[in-house]
């Protein structure tokens, strides 16, 4: 009967050890290949419109009804925008940091436009709070989105309802853009 008990508890904490490892390394692992993939796909701070092949790379779940652009970026060499010009279709934006959290999303519904702006800017720390940015202008455009993470991913996604619409839709989110805002 001990044996059988050491044995049951044995196997309970090797579960439970797994799981941890798993929920606790995994999504981050995931996230860093995916950021390792996207990156040979599109430069870093740079928006790229996926054909269906990388689609089913990057996005395995897809079921080819959409299409998705993607932008690496790395703040650490200014502010990023993000200026989506986006098709008259159902459509989200994502955001996405180095470790797989979502930062920010915004759907069409949201945004209320088919045209989206985001300034993604590294977030501050307690003591710039109290100190006005000298960058800080006003962003008009659209959302101003504070990023703890200086790398990520941000994802367009939009839905594509009839095939035939596909190089129409994709012609639109390529005059997209994603880089890093130069000052003046």
């Amino acid at each position: 009967m001990r044996r059988l008990a050491f044995w049951a508890v044995v196997f309970l904490l090797s579960a439970v050890i797994t799981h941890l490892a798993y929920v606790l390394f995994g999504p981050r692992y995931q996230m860093a290949s995916l950021m390792r993939q996207t990156v040979a796909m599109a430069p870093l701070n740079s928006l790229a419109v996926l054909d269906k092949a990388q689609q089913r790379v990057l996005f395995p779940d897809d079921s080819g009804a959409e299409l998705r652009a993607v932008c690496p970026f790395d703040l650490s060499t200014g502010d990023l925008t993000l200026k989506a010009m986006m098709p008259d279709t159902q459509w989200a934006i994502a955001v996405y940091s180095s470790r797989g959290e979502l930062i920010y999303s915004l759907t069409r519904q949201q945004a209320g436009v088919l045209d989206a702006a985001i300034a993604i800017i590294p977030a501050r720390s307690l003591v710039e709070l109290v100190q006005p940015r000298e960058k800080d202008a006003i962003f008009n455009d659209g959302w101003k989105l504070e990023s703890a993470s200086i790398t990520g991913l941000a994802v367009i996604w939009a839905v594509l309802a009839n095939p035939l619409d596909d190089m129409r839709y994709r012609a639109q989110l390529t005059a997209s853009s994603c880089a890093i805002k130069t000052p003046g």
